[in-house]
């Protein structure tokens, strides 16, 4: 306390924050208060506080004495949830893109033997087979076509994810 009494305002403020708090006082000078604000303070030890400020004129009249009355709060909890929320969601966009790339990846290298496998079935229809034999290339036909829908299904969900879909 007989530190903080023969101090002022600026004392334990960083300068980067002395002329928007004087805009901040001139504002308070006009309609005696401000709305809350965050700035900084420096500790004694030099590290940096972040705070929420209310600052009101005192007494309420212009004219006398410039003095302000500031309710200050320690805002440096709310600050670090919020540094560590900001990192958990990029983390998660960054996941989530690599979990769309992927995606996109697997069913294009998927695609291309299904294509292999779908063309060379119907290669294999067109020439003679045996009832049964045609029945089971119809049914891989059939089945690998499914697929086929499937992941062109998937690719289109990583495209729309990856905001890369474009429609006709």
């Amino acid at each position: 306390p007989g530190e903080l009494s023969g101090m002022t305002f600026r004392d334990i403020t960083p300068e980067a924050w002395h002329l928007p708090e004087e805009r901040v006082l001139a504002d308070v000078d006009a309609k005696g208060f401000a709305e809350v604000f965050e700035k900084e303070y420096r500790r004694k030890d030099g590290s940096i506080l972040p705070v929420a400020v209310r600052l009101h004129r005192h007494p309420d009249s212009p004219g006398e004495d410039r003095r302000y009355f500031a309710v200050v709060r320690d805002i440096a909890d709310v600050k670090a949830i919020e540094a560590d929320l900001r990192q958990a969601k990029e983390a998660a966009e960054t996941a989530n893109r690599a979990k769309s790339d992927f995606l996109a990846k697997m069913s294009h290298e998927i695609r291309t033997p299904l294509h292999a496998v779908i063309g060379m079935t119907e290669l294999t229809l067109g020439t003679e087979l045996s009832p049964q034999q045609r029945d089971a290339l119809e049914t891989a036909r059939e089945a690998a076509g499914s697929l086929l829908g499937i992941i062109n299904d998937v690719l289109d969900l990583s495209r729309i994810e990856a905001k890369g879909l474009e429609l006709v």
